[in-house]
């Protein structure tokens, strides 16, 4: 394998493995605001520093890979049906074993009025108001509940993306391409994992009460969504597409928390059993239809990342 693939990884872990060992041994809560400028600053990013920092050593431009004439325009439109069918599938999930099978800890879809506002009230740290109807009904305010995540999936979580997505799908990616969609999928996801291990089972992120079992579904997770953001890296042509992407789902917390009533951590999550089960129904269809699979080396690399 590749010497720089080594690199890549030594570095991104190192940088943020660093700053979670930091902030475990002085004792920071994770959602302090100290901890969370260390993560959202440092250990988050760190894939993309690390990809600027080797690409400056190495004089091999990395930002050509987010320029925008690379793009694929047609397939940026596929881009929201891919996270609307998360959505759908992750709520089938527990619909099936919540409302139906009525397992513990799993919760329930509930879409009534008054359930709807109380959770929104709880959202927003207000009373609700159980007077006051919610404007074209709780179903439509799921939809333009969508329609707010969908559209900060293409702008600020996209930005917000960019910096992970810069070192996995961009720096990393170039040198693996070669091996073909599935298994450069795997790798990447089994690689992101693990780098966030550290997140959940050491400071207690997403999963406070449950870090090992979290830690498991964690990876199972990034395994999962690295075939649709390497599908989407491919076929848009550009590290956006997985950027974008990623902004969707890092940002649809809050449906689950609106729309899921009496649910655990473990199972009513975007990270949770909900959450995983959602991926793996759409990473089936997409297989079936053979989304992501163009070729074997992937002729979007600009030239000059090609050549490396």
């Amino acid at each position: 394998m590749d010497t720089r693939i080594y690199r890549f990884l030594a570095l991104t872990f190192g940088i943020s493995w660093l700053v979670a060992a930091v902030i475990w041994f002085v004792g920071l809560p994770y959602n302090g605001s100290t901890a969370n400028w260390l993560i959202s600053l440092l250990y988050l990013p760190a894939p993309g520093i690390a990809a600027l920092l080797l690409s400056s050593i190495s004089r091999q431009p990395i930002l050509p890979l987010l320029h925008w004439r690379h793009i694929n325009w047609r397939q940026i439109a596929y881009l929201p049906l891919i996270f609307v069918g998360f959505i759908i599938a992750s709520f089938l999930v527990v619909y099936l074993l919540g409302n139906t099978l009525q397992l513990p800890n799993v919760g329930s879809l509930e879409w009534s009025e008054g359930s709807v506002k109380y959770r929104l009230a709880q959202f927003a740290n207000s009373q609700p108001n159980y007077s006051k109807p919610i404007f074209l009904g709780s179903l439509w305010l799921f939809f333009g509940g969508l329609g707010s995540i969908i559209a900060a999936g293409f702008t600020l979580n996209a930005i917000k993306s960019v910096a992970e997505e810069l070192g996995w799908r961009g720096y990393l990616y170039q040198y693996i391409s070669d091996w073909g969609y599935g298994k450069s999928s795997l790798f990447i996801g089994v690689a992101l994992g693990l780098w966030l291990l550290p997140l959940v089972s050491l400071l207690g992120v997403n999963f406070p009460n449950h870090p090992y079992l979290g830690a498991l579904l964690t990876l199972l997770g990034s395994i999962l969504s690295s075939f649709l953001l390497t599908a989407a890296r491919r076929r848009v042509g550009s590290v956006w597409g997985a950027a974008i992407l990623s902004g969707m789902l890092r940002g649809c917390a809050m449906l689950f928390f609106v729309y899921i009533v009496g649910g655990t951590e473990l199972y009513a999550s975007p990270v949770g059993i909900a959450g995983v089960g959602g991926l793996l129904l759409v990473v089936a269809i997409l297989a079936l239809l053979r989304y992501g699979r163009i070729d074997n080396s992937d002729s979007t690399l600009p030239n000059t990342q090609q050549n490396l």
